[in-house]
């Protein structure tokens, strides 16, 4: 699979989007129109190369991948073959300080605009709706750099969480 070439043909189907997941902004879709066959991952292209993880428990890899916009978001894209066919099954923006995949959840982590704080959201695999879904979304305190992640400062050596979470 050719990422480059399977956002030039979102671009085609979708010409007039300007909004939504599909959009990409006038500058980042003319650069992924000038993308080579095969140019993902390379510096002037603003698609990045694919990595496989199974996200939908069938013990295939799908492929996840996102495209630089020149905003500093990135157009985040998990897709799966099914019957033969690449399916889009999660398209969304994000500004990610981090993308993972833990036990086949899509986790994104990314900066609120309250500061001193962060936003955690994992994406699971819906067979229902056959696309990736938010599981939940975590609100929490940023951990402060160098402190491998412990949060709060109980006395008896136990830390305590202060995030809280919003489900969907």
């Amino acid at each position: 699979m050719d990422p480059v070439a399977v956002i030039q043909a979102e671009m085609a189907a979708a010409p007039d989007a300007r909004t939504g997941t599909d959009a990409l902004d006038q500058d980042t879709a003319a650069k992924a129109a000038a993308c080579r066959p095969g140019a993902a991952g390379h510096p002037r292209c603003p698609i990045r190369s694919p990595e496989y993880y199974d996200l939908t428990g069938d013990g295939k890899a799908d492929a996840v991948f996102g495209v630089d916009m020149v905003d500093g978001f990135l157009a985040l894209r998990c897709y799966t073959l099914h019957n033969g066919v690449l399916t889009r099954i999660l398209a969304t923006i994000t500004k990610p300080m981090s993308v993972q995949v833990a036990g086949g959840n899509l986790i994104v982590q990314e900066p609120t605009p309250s500061e001193g704080y962060e936003q955690r959201t994992v994406y699971t695999w819906d067979p229902q709706t056959r696309a990736m879904a938010i599981q939940s979304d975590d609100y929490r305190r940023a951990t402060p750099p160098g402190h491998g992640g412990r949060r709060g400062s109980g006395s008896d050596g136990d830390e305590a969480d202060t995030s809280w979470k919003r489900s969907r």
